[in-house]
């Protein structure tokens, strides 16, 4: 057992018991607030996918979708800190944030760059509150090193800077700021990578990475 990473999964699921995301469908008394931002994969229909699956398991479920097409991380960082009132009035419960694709197409200037970048957008995005004041949970999404966001194979480039740099980084940055990374190996790539069917693969992982938070106990066996 990784006691490091178990107890990670214990503190988180403390927090969301906090925001009233632990236990049953049955506990709610309003919709799970879910804020989606990052780059051209939350731009994708990730967010709508995840809706309709949380909504056909939960009932009423908001998810709001603020991905944007060719934006760096450094660009979103911008977007967060230049819209940071209209995202918090959003009153988000948990905030997906997912960034890389065009660092890992273009480069940037330095790992470490990269890193503070994507670090004060996370706590720019723990530091709003969900409509009963309590703390955002903010949920790391590592970048997919084998595929783009359209189904074309990831350059070789591309999956070095990945799997060397951008998510070791990502994997640091969720450890030392306490919140979840979600675990995209726990579910295979499709083997038909289109666009609609990535878009539902990546959507899976996030609906997996809640379901310990809202009483779900198991996956569907395809996303509405």
């Amino acid at each position: 057992m990784d006691v490091k990473r178990w107890g990670l999964s214990l503190l988180v699921a403390v927090v969301l018991g906090l925001l009233g995301l632990s236990g049953g469908p049955d506990y709610r008394r309003r919709p799970l607030r879910v804020l989606c931002i990052g780059d051209d994969w939350v731009a994708s229909e990730v967010p709508l996918y995840l809706w309709q699956s949380l909504q056909a398991r939960l009932g009423p479920v908001e998810v709001f979708n603020e991905g944007r097409f060719q934006h760096s991380a450094h660009d979103i960082l911008q977007f967060t800190k230049n819209d940071y009132e209209g995202l918090a009035n959003l009153r988000p419960d948990v905030v997906f944030l997912l960034v890389g694709v065009q660092d890992g197409l273009r480069g940037y200037p330095t790992p470490h760059r990269l890193c503070d970048d994507v670090r004060r957008t996370i706590r720019l995005a723990k530091t709003w509150q969900n409509p009963e004041g309590r703390p955002t949970l903010v949920i790391l999404t590592p970048l997919p090193d084998q595929v783009l966001p359209g189904g074309a194979p990831a350059p070789a480039e591309f999956t070095r800077r990945a799997r060397a740099e951008i998510n070791p980084c990502f994997q640091d940055i969720a450890d030392r700021e306490g919140i979840p990374l979600v675990d995209l190996e726990a579910l295979p790539v499709p083997d038909d990578p289109t666009p609609e069917a990535l878009s539902r693969w990546l959507a899976l992982a996030w609906f997996r990475t809640l379901m310990p938070y809202t009483g779900l106990r198991t996956l569907p066996d395809r996303l509405e």
